[in-house]
Protein backbone atom coordinates (compact mmCIF):
# COMPACT_ATOMS: atom_id res chain seq x y z
CA UNK A 1 0.00 0.00 0.00
CA UNK A 2 1.47 3.45 -0.84
CA UNK A 3 2.38 5.59 1.30
CA UNK A 4 -0.54 8.17 1.09
CA UNK A 5 -3.11 5.66 2.18
CA UNK A 6 -1.07 5.89 5.52
CA UNK A 7 0.06 9.50 5.84
CA UNK A 8 -2.75 11.80 6.23
CA UNK A 9 -2.57 15.44 7.38
CA UNK A 10 0.12 15.01 10.09
CA UNK A 11 -0.49 18.99 11.35
CA UNK A 12 -0.80 19.57 15.02
CA UNK A 13 -1.76 23.22 16.79
CA UNK A 14 0.02 25.69 18.13
CA UNK A 15 -1.17 25.20 21.37
CA UNK A 16 1.05 22.75 21.81
CA UNK A 17 4.46 23.72 19.87
CA UNK A 18 3.68 27.44 19.29
CA UNK A 19 2.64 27.29 15.65
CA UNK A 20 -0.57 29.21 14.60
CA UNK A 21 -3.23 27.69 13.27
CA UNK A 22 -6.02 30.23 13.07
CA UNK A 23 -9.61 30.16 13.72
CA UNK A 24 -12.34 29.21 12.03
CA UNK A 25 -13.61 32.43 9.41
CA UNK A 26 -10.32 31.94 7.55
CA UNK A 27 -11.09 28.61 6.28
CA UNK A 28 -14.83 29.29 6.37
CA UNK A 29 -13.74 31.83 3.19
CA UNK A 30 -12.05 29.45 1.10
CA UNK A 31 -13.99 27.70 -0.95
CA UNK A 32 -12.65 24.14 -2.31
CA UNK A 33 -10.46 25.24 -5.03
CA UNK A 34 -9.16 21.87 -6.79
CA UNK A 35 -5.92 23.67 -8.63
CA UNK A 36 -3.48 24.08 -6.71
CA UNK A 37 0.57 25.19 -6.42
CA UNK A 38 3.03 23.99 -3.67
CA UNK A 39 6.11 26.11 -4.31
CA UNK A 40 9.42 24.88 -2.43
CA UNK A 41 12.34 27.70 -1.62
CA UNK A 42 15.79 25.98 -1.46
CA UNK A 43 17.16 29.02 0.67
CA UNK A 44 21.07 29.31 0.44
CA UNK A 45 21.61 29.89 -2.92
CA UNK A 46 21.91 26.48 -4.24
CA UNK A 47 24.45 25.13 -7.03
CA UNK A 48 22.21 24.83 -9.76
CA UNK A 49 25.08 23.88 -11.88
CA UNK A 50 25.45 20.72 -10.17
CA UNK A 51 22.09 19.65 -9.59
CA UNK A 52 21.90 20.34 -13.78
CA UNK A 53 25.14 19.95 -15.07
CA UNK A 54 25.56 20.66 -18.84
CA UNK A 55 25.53 17.25 -20.81
CA UNK A 56 28.62 18.79 -22.70
CA UNK A 57 31.72 18.50 -21.17
CA UNK A 58 33.13 21.99 -19.57
CA UNK A 59 36.69 23.89 -18.77
CA UNK A 60 34.61 25.55 -15.85
CA UNK A 61 33.67 22.46 -13.67
CA UNK A 62 34.57 18.99 -13.41
CA UNK A 63 32.49 16.47 -14.93
CA UNK A 64 30.36 14.94 -12.51
CA UNK A 65 30.04 11.10 -12.99
CA UNK A 66 27.07 8.92 -13.57
CA UNK A 67 24.29 11.97 -13.97
CA UNK A 68 20.77 11.28 -15.61
CA UNK A 69 19.97 12.46 -18.77
CA UNK A 70 17.39 15.12 -19.19
CA UNK A 71 18.02 16.33 -22.52
CA UNK A 72 19.96 16.77 -24.76
CA UNK A 73 21.78 19.95 -23.21
CA UNK A 74 21.08 18.75 -19.38
CA UNK A 75 21.81 16.37 -16.90
CA UNK A 76 20.60 15.46 -13.28
CA UNK A 77 23.14 14.69 -10.71
CA UNK A 78 22.96 11.48 -9.37
CA UNK A 79 22.15 12.28 -6.10
CA UNK A 80 18.63 14.00 -7.45
CA UNK A 81 17.49 10.76 -9.73
CA UNK A 82 14.12 11.37 -9.00
CA UNK A 83 11.69 8.91 -11.01
CA UNK A 84 10.16 8.23 -14.15
CA UNK A 85 6.89 9.14 -13.86
CA UNK A 86 7.92 12.46 -11.72
CA UNK A 87 10.56 13.05 -15.11
CA UNK A 88 8.21 12.99 -17.62
CA UNK A 89 6.49 15.77 -16.05
CA UNK A 90 9.10 17.76 -15.25
CA UNK A 91 10.50 21.05 -16.91
CA UNK A 92 13.73 22.26 -16.00
CA UNK A 93 14.06 26.14 -16.59
CA UNK A 94 17.78 27.69 -16.62
CA UNK A 95 19.24 31.66 -16.28
CA UNK A 96 16.09 32.13 -13.82
CA UNK A 97 15.79 34.89 -11.09
CA UNK A 98 14.86 38.31 -10.29
CA UNK A 99 15.80 41.09 -13.04
CA UNK A 100 16.15 43.73 -10.63
CA UNK A 101 18.85 42.85 -8.56
CA UNK A 102 20.75 45.15 -5.35
CA UNK A 103 22.89 42.52 -4.84
CA UNK A 104 24.33 39.04 -4.20
CA UNK A 105 22.44 38.85 -0.34
CA UNK A 106 20.24 36.06 0.70
CA UNK A 107 18.31 38.50 2.27
CA UNK A 108 17.59 41.15 -0.46
CA UNK A 109 17.43 38.36 -3.21
CA UNK A 110 14.85 36.35 -0.89
CA UNK A 111 12.86 39.10 -0.20
CA UNK A 112 12.76 40.51 -3.57
CA UNK A 113 11.56 36.70 -4.73
CA UNK A 114 8.98 36.61 -1.68
CA UNK A 115 7.35 40.29 -2.50
CA UNK A 116 7.56 40.02 -5.79
CA UNK A 117 9.32 44.17 -6.76
CA UNK A 118 6.14 45.07 -3.95
CA UNK A 119 5.86 45.97 -0.53
CA UNK A 120 3.55 43.18 0.42
CA UNK A 121 3.59 39.52 -0.26
CA UNK A 122 3.72 37.85 -4.10
CA UNK A 123 1.75 34.72 -2.84
CA UNK A 124 -0.81 36.89 -1.01
CA UNK A 125 -1.30 39.39 -3.79
CA UNK A 126 -1.99 35.99 -5.85
CA UNK A 127 -4.95 34.81 -3.29
CA UNK A 128 -6.64 37.85 -2.84
CA UNK A 129 -9.68 37.78 -0.59
CA UNK A 130 -9.71 34.39 -0.15
CA UNK A 131 -6.24 33.77 1.57
CA UNK A 132 -6.44 29.82 0.10
CA UNK A 133 -2.72 29.64 1.37
CA UNK A 134 -1.03 27.43 3.77
CA UNK A 135 2.62 27.38 5.10
CA UNK A 136 3.96 24.24 6.52
CA UNK A 137 7.54 25.07 8.41
CA UNK A 138 8.83 26.86 11.29
CA UNK A 139 7.35 30.14 9.85
CA UNK A 140 5.16 31.89 7.60
CA UNK A 141 7.35 32.94 4.85
CA UNK A 142 6.95 37.04 3.19
CA UNK A 143 5.54 35.83 0.44
CA UNK A 144 2.43 35.61 2.05
CA UNK A 145 2.72 38.99 3.84
CA UNK A 146 -0.90 40.55 4.04
CA UNK A 147 -2.86 37.12 3.98
CA UNK A 148 -3.20 35.70 7.26
CA UNK A 149 -2.51 32.10 6.50
CA UNK A 150 -2.34 28.93 8.43
CA UNK A 151 1.35 28.09 9.50
CA UNK A 152 1.58 24.49 10.40
CA UNK A 153 4.09 21.56 11.75
CA UNK A 154 5.25 18.76 9.76
CA UNK A 155 5.32 14.98 10.62
CA UNK A 156 8.75 15.47 12.74
CA UNK A 157 6.64 17.51 15.71
CA UNK A 158 3.85 14.82 16.20
CA UNK A 159 5.70 12.88 19.05
CA UNK A 160 6.25 16.07 20.82
CA UNK A 161 4.24 16.45 24.18
CA UNK A 162 2.93 12.55 23.82
CA UNK A 163 4.66 11.09 26.46
CA UNK A 164 5.04 12.05 30.47
CA UNK A 165 8.24 10.54 31.51
CA UNK A 166 8.10 7.22 30.25
CA UNK A 167 4.48 6.77 29.85
CA UNK A 168 3.31 6.93 27.27
CA UNK A 169 -0.32 8.57 27.19
CA UNK A 170 -3.49 6.76 25.59
CA UNK A 171 -5.23 8.30 22.67
CA UNK A 172 -8.13 10.03 24.26
CA UNK A 173 -5.73 11.68 27.35
CA UNK A 174 -3.30 12.85 23.76
CA UNK A 175 -6.71 14.13 22.55
CA UNK A 176 -7.41 16.04 25.59
CA UNK A 177 -4.51 17.69 25.40
CA UNK A 178 -6.25 19.78 22.62
CA UNK A 179 -9.43 22.03 22.72
CA UNK A 180 -10.77 21.68 19.17
CA UNK A 181 -14.36 22.03 20.18
CA UNK A 182 -14.55 25.44 18.84
CA UNK A 183 -12.19 25.01 15.53
CA UNK A 184 -13.48 22.28 12.88
CA UNK A 185 -10.10 22.40 11.48
CA UNK A 186 -8.11 21.04 14.45
CA UNK A 187 -11.05 19.29 15.28
CA UNK A 188 -10.16 17.34 11.86
CA UNK A 189 -6.19 17.53 12.23
CA UNK A 190 -5.45 16.19 15.93
CA UNK A 191 -6.87 12.86 15.69
CA UNK A 192 -5.53 12.17 12.02
CA UNK A 193 -1.68 13.79 13.52
CA UNK A 194 -2.04 11.24 16.50
CA UNK A 195 -2.94 7.77 13.81
CA UNK A 196 -0.13 8.66 12.21
CA UNK A 197 2.11 8.81 15.03
CA UNK A 198 0.61 5.33 15.60
CA UNK A 199 0.96 4.19 12.61
CA UNK A 200 4.85 5.45 12.33
CA UNK A 201 5.56 3.57 15.68
CA UNK A 202 4.05 0.75 14.51
CA UNK A 203 6.60 0.30 11.18
CA UNK A 204 3.53 0.97 8.55
CA UNK A 205 6.11 3.66 7.16
CA UNK A 206 9.04 3.83 5.41
CA UNK A 207 12.03 4.95 7.75
CA UNK A 208 13.43 7.42 5.51
CA UNK A 209 9.94 9.30 5.40
CA UNK A 210 9.77 10.40 8.86
CA UNK A 211 13.55 10.79 9.08
CA UNK A 212 13.55 14.50 7.55
CA UNK A 213 11.77 17.53 7.93
CA UNK A 214 11.87 18.37 4.41
CA UNK A 215 10.25 15.01 3.42
CA UNK A 216 7.48 14.99 6.17
CA UNK A 217 6.49 18.68 5.23
CA UNK A 218 6.56 16.83 1.70
CA UNK A 219 4.13 14.24 2.59
CA UNK A 220 2.04 16.59 4.51
CA UNK A 221 1.80 19.44 1.13
CA UNK A 222 0.99 16.23 -1.03
CA UNK A 223 -2.26 15.22 1.60
CA UNK A 224 -3.24 19.22 1.48
CA UNK A 225 -3.15 18.47 -2.57
CA UNK A 226 -6.16 16.01 -2.07
CA UNK A 227 -9.69 17.17 -2.11
CA UNK A 228 -11.26 16.61 1.46
CA UNK A 229 -14.32 14.49 1.49
CA UNK A 230 -16.18 16.30 4.16
CA UNK A 231 -15.79 20.01 2.52
CA UNK A 232 -13.24 21.06 5.34
CA UNK A 233 -9.94 23.80 4.32
CA UNK A 234 -9.20 23.04 1.04
CA UNK A 235 -5.82 25.30 0.11
CA UNK A 236 -4.65 26.91 -2.98
CA UNK A 237 -1.26 27.89 -2.33
CA UNK A 238 1.34 25.55 0.00
CA UNK A 239 4.95 26.70 0.36
CA UNK A 240 7.71 24.50 2.03
CA UNK A 241 11.05 25.98 2.80
CA UNK A 242 14.05 24.33 2.81
CA UNK A 243 17.77 25.81 3.78
CA UNK A 244 21.16 24.93 4.10
CA UNK A 245 22.58 25.68 0.32
CA UNK A 246 24.71 28.18 1.13
CA UNK A 247 27.63 25.88 -0.24
CA UNK A 248 30.79 28.19 -0.03
CA UNK A 249 33.43 25.40 0.83
CA UNK A 250 33.77 21.69 0.00
CA UNK A 251 31.18 21.88 -2.64
CA UNK A 252 32.54 17.99 -3.83
CA UNK A 253 29.48 17.50 -6.14
CA UNK A 254 31.17 13.90 -6.71
CA UNK A 255 30.73 12.35 -3.69
CA UNK A 256 27.74 10.74 -2.75
CA UNK A 257 29.04 11.70 1.20
CA UNK A 258 29.45 15.32 0.82
CA UNK A 259 27.00 17.86 2.42
CA UNK A 260 25.55 18.73 -0.81
CA UNK A 261 24.88 15.66 -2.32
CA UNK A 262 23.00 14.50 1.18
CA UNK A 263 21.29 17.57 0.65
CA UNK A 264 20.26 16.49 -2.68
CA UNK A 265 19.11 13.16 -1.63
CA UNK A 266 17.14 14.42 1.22
CA UNK A 267 15.56 16.90 -1.90
CA UNK A 268 14.95 13.71 -4.18
CA UNK A 269 12.94 11.90 -1.43
CA UNK A 270 10.90 15.18 -0.41
CA UNK A 271 10.07 15.42 -3.73
CA UNK A 272 8.97 12.03 -4.94
CA UNK A 273 7.00 11.78 -2.14
CA UNK A 274 5.16 14.79 -2.84
CA UNK A 275 4.71 13.67 -6.39
CA UNK A 276 3.74 10.09 -5.75
CA UNK A 277 0.58 11.47 -3.03
CA UNK A 278 -0.32 14.86 -4.87
CA UNK A 279 -3.26 15.20 -6.57
CA UNK A 280 -3.69 15.07 -10.49
CA UNK A 281 -4.02 18.58 -10.37
CA UNK A 282 -1.01 20.49 -8.18
CA UNK A 283 1.76 22.25 -9.57
CA UNK A 284 5.11 22.05 -7.71
CA UNK A 285 7.45 24.99 -8.43
CA UNK A 286 10.96 24.32 -6.78
CA UNK A 287 13.55 26.95 -6.99
CA UNK A 288 16.31 29.16 -4.85
CA UNK A 289 16.77 33.05 -4.07
CA UNK A 290 19.89 32.51 -7.56
CA UNK A 291 22.52 30.68 -8.29
CA UNK A 292 25.90 30.40 -7.79
CA UNK A 293 29.42 30.92 -9.29
CA UNK A 294 29.98 29.42 -12.56
CA UNK A 295 33.88 28.64 -11.73
CA UNK A 296 35.06 26.98 -8.15
CA UNK A 297 36.77 29.04 -5.62
CA UNK A 298 39.55 28.14 -3.84
CA UNK A 299 37.71 26.75 -0.60
CA UNK A 300 36.26 23.75 -3.41
CA UNK A 301 33.18 25.48 -3.21
CA UNK A 302 31.14 27.92 -5.33
CA UNK A 303 30.17 31.73 -4.08
CA UNK A 304 26.99 33.90 -4.57
CA UNK A 305 25.44 33.98 -8.25
CA UNK A 306 23.09 35.75 -9.98
CA UNK A 307 21.16 33.17 -12.63
CA UNK A 308 19.55 29.86 -11.15
CA UNK A 309 17.05 27.36 -12.05
CA UNK A 310 13.75 26.39 -11.76
CA UNK A 311 12.08 22.97 -11.39
CA UNK A 312 8.28 23.02 -12.39
CA UNK A 313 6.48 19.30 -12.46
CA UNK A 314 2.69 18.08 -11.89
CA UNK A 315 0.33 16.38 -14.56
CA UNK A 316 -0.78 19.83 -15.83
CA UNK A 317 2.81 21.06 -16.75
CA UNK A 318 3.00 19.73 -20.27
CA UNK A 319 -0.12 21.57 -21.28
CA UNK A 320 0.64 24.60 -19.53
CA UNK A 321 4.09 25.17 -20.77
CA UNK A 322 3.46 23.78 -24.22
CA UNK A 323 5.34 26.47 -26.90
CA UNK A 324 7.24 27.90 -23.90
CA UNK A 325 10.42 29.98 -24.49
CA UNK A 326 12.32 30.16 -21.64
CA UNK A 327 15.96 28.60 -21.38
CA UNK A 328 16.57 25.00 -20.82
CA UNK A 329 20.38 24.64 -21.37
CA UNK A 330 23.21 26.82 -19.41
CA UNK A 331 24.63 29.50 -22.15
CA UNK A 332 28.42 30.01 -21.04
CA UNK A 333 28.24 33.02 -22.74
CA UNK A 334 25.61 35.04 -21.11
CA UNK A 335 27.24 35.60 -17.60
CA UNK A 336 26.92 38.46 -15.20
CA UNK A 337 30.47 39.40 -13.63
CA UNK A 338 28.50 41.64 -10.90
CA UNK A 339 31.27 41.48 -8.70
CA UNK A 340 35.19 41.63 -9.54
CA UNK A 341 37.05 39.17 -10.99
CA UNK A 342 36.73 36.18 -13.43
CA UNK A 343 35.93 33.40 -10.32
CA UNK A 344 32.92 35.71 -9.77
CA UNK A 345 31.10 35.15 -12.97
CA UNK A 346 28.08 33.93 -12.80
CA UNK A 347 25.31 33.15 -15.49
CA UNK A 348 22.62 35.97 -16.16
CA UNK A 349 18.95 35.98 -15.69
CA UNK A 350 17.20 35.41 -18.99
CA UNK A 351 14.05 34.70 -17.55
CA UNK A 352 12.25 36.69 -14.98
CA UNK A 353 11.17 34.17 -12.41
CA UNK A 354 7.92 35.50 -11.80
CA UNK A 355 7.63 34.82 -16.02
CA UNK A 356 7.29 31.26 -14.35
CA UNK A 357 5.15 31.72 -11.28
CA UNK A 358 2.33 33.97 -13.06
CA UNK A 359 1.90 31.55 -15.75
CA UNK A 360 1.46 28.86 -12.65
CA UNK A 361 -0.44 31.07 -10.91
CA UNK A 362 -3.11 32.92 -13.47
CA UNK A 363 -3.01 29.86 -16.55
CA UNK A 364 -3.30 27.06 -13.30
CA UNK A 365 -4.37 28.03 -9.99
CA UNK A 366 -6.90 30.65 -10.95
CA UNK A 367 -7.91 28.68 -14.32
CA UNK A 368 -11.38 27.77 -14.13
Amino acid sequence: MKRRDFIKLSLLSASAFGLNVYSDPLFAMAGNPRKKLVFIFLKGGADVLSMFPPAQITSFRETINNCKEYNKDLKIHPSLPLNEDLIKNLMIFTHTGVRIKSSRSHFDQIEQIEKGYESDGYFARALGKLKKGVAIGAKVPTSFLGADVPLISNLSDINKGFELGDVKMTRRERLALFNTSKNSVLKTIVPKAIDDYDNIEKGFFNADSTKSDFVSSCVTASELTQSPKDGSFEPSIITIDFGGWDDHINLDPNNSSSAFSTRLSTLNNGLIALNDGMSSETIVVVMSEFGRTIRINPSKGADHGVGSAMMVFGKQVNTLFKGHKFSQSWDFSSTDKGLAGASSEAFAVKNDCFEVLDKVINGHVKAS
